[in-house]
């Protein structure tokens, strides 16, 4: 069985990151990604099962760093962790705010909440969270609705549901 490895990437955006990237990256099987632009910057994080060992793999990938001037990384996974717990949304309507994040990522971690997921959607801030169990949603609620009165925001969480395919 392979090695399990992590490459995250960022840069300028330009045509090309992500196809030189998977072909430095050769015979490996891709097992997940992510990729993002964001006022012009390029951020992908990319999970491979490789048959090297990720020094290797960094050196592999560094022309392409060189050549589309990127910042990349490359570490060793081990084997993937158990992650109990259930999927959660958390959707924020107000105003943008300094602390908006800050407090609510920091009452979430109170509770071993893992924020995992972020973005923006207009005005609404949408974060996927795995939470540890019903004592910690109950409780993170209860903090959140004392938290959307002071940031002066509408937060609805719920657990998340998955789509069927």
């Amino acid at each position: 069985m392979g090695r399990r490895v992590a490459v995250a990437a960022i840069g300028q955006d330009q045509p090309g990151i992500l196809a030189a990237l998977v072909a430095a990256l050769g015979d490996a099987v891709l097992t997940g990604s992510t990729m993002t632009r964001l006022e012009g910057e390029f951020a992908v994080l990319l999970t491979a099962v490789v048959d090297r060992p990720a020094p290797d793999v960094a050196a592999g990938l560094a022309p392409v760093g060189e050549l589309y001037a990127l910042h990349v990384s490359v570490r060793d996974l081990g084997e993937p962790p158990p992650e109990p717990g259930v999927d959660y949304t958390l959707v924020i309507h107000g105003a943008d705010r300094p602390s908006v994040v800050a407090d609510i990522a920091g009452a979430a971690a109170r509770y071993g909440i893992n924020v995992v997921a972020m973005s923006r959607d207009g005005s609404a801030l949408l974060l996927e969270a795995r939470v540890p169990g019903p004592r910690a949603a109950i409780a993170f609620a209860e903090e959140l609705a004392a938290l959307s009165a002071t940031l002066e925001a509408d937060c609805r969480f719920e657990p998340l549901e998955r789509r069927r395919a």
